[in-house]
């Protein structure tokens, strides 16, 4: 391997490390792959388990199927930044001029990874970003939900009409 201010960088042969490179894009891929098909399978046992369970047991199954869809733009962000290491390391080994140019880049695109990916979960949990805009004291934006009413059910009926006779007075 290249030698960096008196000392080798690596020992290990440019074909085993660009092996090792390759698998590392594979498990890569493959992650994004599991998170991906676990949101698919918590969203589908959220929707099959609806009416036949507790309160409590949706809400755990809501919470998972809702933290891998947090999961998904995670794990995008970090495969787009690990395939731009990889590649450059791919170029790296074996070149010794570009070599200094490279390993800062790729330092740089590790510590903006961790950035990016702290970034990312606290913005995408409906939670965490609650909690995050709670301690940093930012105002809050208040959701109202509506309440549909069927105009002729019986009970909404008398009920509209005591508003009325309320706001009459």
């Amino acid at each position: 391997g290249p030698t960096v201010n008196g000392r080798q960088l690596y020992i290990t042969s440019t074909i085993m490390q660009r092996i090792s490179l390759s698998l590392l894009a594979i498990f890569d891929c493959l992650d994004v792959l599991l998170v991906i098909c676990a949101f698919l399978r918590s969203s589908k046992l959220y929707n099959k388990s609806f009416a036949k369970s507790t309160l409590g047991t949706r809400y755990q199954v809501k919470e998972v199927s809702s933290l891998t869809r947090v999961l998904i733009p995670v794990c995008c962000s970090s495969l787009i930044v690990r395939f731009t290491v990889i590649v450059l390391a791919y170029f790296a080994f074996g070149n010794e001029r570009v070599i200094d140019l490279l390993f800062t880049i790729i330092r740089f695109c590790c510590t903006a990874e961790a950035i990016i990916e702290s970034i990312v979960l606290l913005s995408r949990h409906r939670l965490l970003r609650r909690r995050v805009t709670q301690m940093l004291g930012l105002p809050m934006r208040e959701v109202k939900v509506a309440i549909e009413r069927d105009p002729e059910a019986i009970a909404d009926v008398y009920f509209d009409i005591f508003n009325q006779g309320m706001e009459a007075k």
